[in-house]
């Protein structure tokens, strides 16, 4: 399965293929509709404040504000309005 890149200021849209990621070494593993996602155990957990459903779409962005990133995840608009 590839591996989905997050490039700077540019949101992406994905839903979940499981529910539950893969911690390995301080970092969780997602499958997800594009790919494997590699985030961080605080993006995770963000991630997982969104309480998603298998199918659910939701958007991360990798913010990129004078060489510091930072990450933003929330449903998608389609999800939100299903709710």
């Amino acid at each position: 399965m590839p591996t989905v890149k997050l490039h700077p200021n540019i949101p992406v849209q994905l839903t979940l293929l499981s529910l539950e990621g893969e911690l390995d070494n301080g970092i969780v593993h997602y499958q997800t509709s594009a790919g494997i996602l590699s985030v961080s155990r605080n993006v995770a957990e963000n991630i997982n404040a969104l309480e998603l459903r298998i199918g659910e779409a939701f958007q991360i962005c990798k913010q990129v504000r004078g060489g510091f990133a930072e990450y933003t995840v929330w449903l998608a608009g389609e999800s939100e309005r299903g709710r």
